[in-house]
């Protein structure tokens, strides 16, 4: 039996993953040769193939391959100044079983138009297939011709829509280039067919893609092929080649792939460095939405211990920073609808285990967990975990992907293109490195023992001027959270202590006579909480949480922002407490009239703070405490 595109497609991932285990099990020695398991099932038009690679393989779908329609590679291979427009059209009648002539209207216009962006009959071949497979004698050419070049004016344009100036506005682009299995060639993306009123945030059903870990670099090697034109050396283990992933994949039922190692630019030829890393700027980024986007039954072939490898569950795998597992990218690649690449009949003890791990994963997609995973996984470089980590924040806009920007730069872009609602957690939960700032470093956020807390509620923190978004200056932001009436502390809570115990807070409001005393834990407040400084406390409480969180600001200033009074302000720290406390507090009519501030810089604070030596001093103090505290 030959697996069609379409049965596997028909099926539920658990389904579908079922056939593929019945089929490597029927194709183990002595049960059925595999000659005879990969024969076509039922007889159609066109020409049948039988594809083998040079190398044997010990994947029984890697083996051989038996159908119409994928053709070998000695008919791709043909350039297409050796083939005269007749004998072209003769070798794709024999290919796709159509019976047209030179002499059908369109025809000829259709042919011109492939061989003008081709260099060989695999590319020609696979530029018209979406159009012509299945034609015996066509119908409306030119109405075919009409909707190809439809179809690649409109990809273009969304590209080049995707950018705006050093952002991208819309990350849900379809891919660049797409990999035919059909015709072996890696081609743009517009040669695909689309279905009729697919989303613009959709990608046709048909295209699959392929989630791989990436072996140790002395584990690979580095490979010229004609499959993507010779245009970069593609990364593939030892021992595997492009030709057993293909079989594999054919045999699985598909027909259009996404490929990493073949479809994203890699490095390597330095001669196309600047070409290579503008097309990084936007295709690095959007990787997630190749894997997630819509329908959810796109299937995804997974290679958990490196691209076309056999299964394997041996711990020394399994437990290898290389293991698919361990990776980032993996995290923003897994689907539902996953299939098990590069399966054996070898049977696994551990397999339960293992396929119950992968449960794990999918059931954080979407959700927190996922931030937590990517945190947690290793990558090649910290760009490569910020630019993942976007996807799952779901940010409407992207920083552009910048190789040579440090991790701290690509971490506060990344900052300016999230939710307003994050930022505001994150500036509600996390303390600055640096005196008067607003968010917490990379660095420190990749050392974080928690992470922020999704039922705090806090208002949205917006941007100053929207249209930073699209630079790659620093952004201003503001919000309009609930105040509190002016303010001092008299008894801060001790930056030194290391209980675990409450603490008690002192807070004087100067149209009261007594101080109010807070219940805080120490665990729970940092910053620089200045005595006898003027504040003003921003505060915000949890939805379904035991979390309040006070923010400590100092006004120094008033601006109009959208022809309303905002107060300029500076951040000096947070105090979060018992949401049960907080409503204690506020019940005591301290003030909660929504009031719109603006945060200043750390620069801009160092500069109109009346109280910088008390703060640094203190700033200086807890740093000094806390590097005490972390000595052993």
């Amino acid at each position: 039996m030959n697996p069609q595109p379409t049965e596997l497609s028909d099926l539920s991932g658990e389904r579908a993953r079922d056939a593929i285990w019945g089929k490597i099990r029927m194709a183990a020695p002595g049960i059925m040769p595999a000659n005879n398991l990969f024969q076509p099932e039922h007889p159609v038009t066109g020409e049948t193939y039988t594809l083998t690679p040079l190398t044997p393989s010990t994947v029984p779908l890697q083996c051989v391959h038996i159908g119409q329609g994928a053709i070998p590679n000695t008919l791709a291979d043909i350039p297409c100044d050796l083939l005269p427009i007749d004998d072209l059209l003769a070798k794709l009648n024999s290919v796709l079983g159509m019976l047209c002539t030179l002499d059908t209207p369109g025809v000829r216009d259709c042919l011109e138009y492939a061989i003008g962006g081709s260099h060989d009959f695999g590319e020609v071949y696979g530029t018209l297939r979406s159009e012509w497979s299945g034609w015996r004698r066509p119908e409306d050419p030119a109405a075919a011709l009409a909707r190809m070049k439809k179809r690649r004016d409109e990809v273009q344009r969304r590209r080049d829509n995707a950018i705006r100036g050093h952002s991208i506005q819309n990350s849900r682009i379809p891919p660049r280039r797409v990999w035919n299995l059909y015709s072996n060639r890696v081609l743009p993306f517009h040669v695909m067919p689309w279905a009729n009123g697919e989303g613009e945030g959709c990608l046709p059903d048909d295209l699959w893609t392929v989630s791989h870990s990436w072996v140790r670099e002395q584990d690979r090697e580095y490979v010229m092929t004609v499959i993507n034109g010779r245009q970069w050396r593609v990364p593939i283990p030892h021992g595997i080649s492009l030709d057993h992933i293909r079989i594999e994949l054919l045999n699985m039922g598909a027909e259009y792939v996404w490929l990493d190692v073949l479809c994203l630019w890699q490095e390597g030829i330095k001669d196309d460095d600047r070409a290579r890393l503008e097309e990084w700027e936007l295709d690095v980024p959007t990787i997630g939405h190749i894997y997630q986007a819509e329908p959810d039954e796109r299937r995804c072939i997974t290679y958990f211990n490196g691209l076309g490898l056999p299964f394997d569950l041996s711990p020394a795998v399994v437990e290898s920073d290389r293991h698919w597992f361990s990776r980032v990218w993996t995290v923003q690649e897994t689907r539902k609808s996953w299939l098990p690449g590069g399966l054996t009949v070898t049977p696994h003890v551990d397999s339960p285990g293992f396929f119950s791990r992968l449960q794990d994963v999918l059931r954080c997609l979407r959700r927190f967990d996922a931030i937590r995973a990517i945190r947690d996984h290793h990558c090649t470089t910290e760009l490569d975990r910020i630019a993942s980590l976007a996807y799952f924040l779901e940010c409407k806009t992207l920083p552009l992907y910048d190789q040579s920007a440090s991790s701290e730069s690509a971490w506060l872009l990344l900052i300016k293109h999230m939710d307003a609602w994050w930022r505001a957690s994150l500036v509600c939960q996390y303390e600055s490195d640096v005196p008067f700032g607003l968010f917490v470093s990379w660095t420190t956020f990749l050392g974080l023992t928690s992470l922020p807390t999704l039922e705090l509620f806090a208002p949205d923190l917006e941007l100053v001027d929207p249209l930073d978004v699209h630079t790659n200056e620093p952004g201003q932001y503001w919000h309009t959270p609930p105040a509190t009436e002016p303010c001092c502390i008299v008894s801060p809570p001790d930056d030194t202590h290391q209980g675990t115990g409450p603490q008690t807070l002192q807070l004087h409001f100067y149209d009261r006579a007594d101080p109010i005393t807070a219940q805080v834990s120490a665990t729970r407040t940092h910053g620089c909480l200045v005595p006898h400084v003027p504040y003003r406390f921003l505060t915000s409480a949890g939805l379904l949480s035991d979390i309040a969180a006070w923010v400590a600001v100092e006004v120094v200033g008033e601006r109009d922002l959208q022809d309303e009074k905002a107060l300029e302000v500076i951040k000096g720290g947070v105090i979060l407490m018992d949401r049960r406390e907080g409503r204690r507090l506020k019940e005591l009519g301290l003030g909660s009239e929504e009031t719109t501030v603006v945060y200043l810089s750390s620069e801009d604070a160092l500069a109109r703070s009346g109280h910088v030596d008390k703060y640094m001093e203190a700033f200086n103090r807890a740093r000094k405490s806390q590097k005490t505290q972390n000595e052993p």
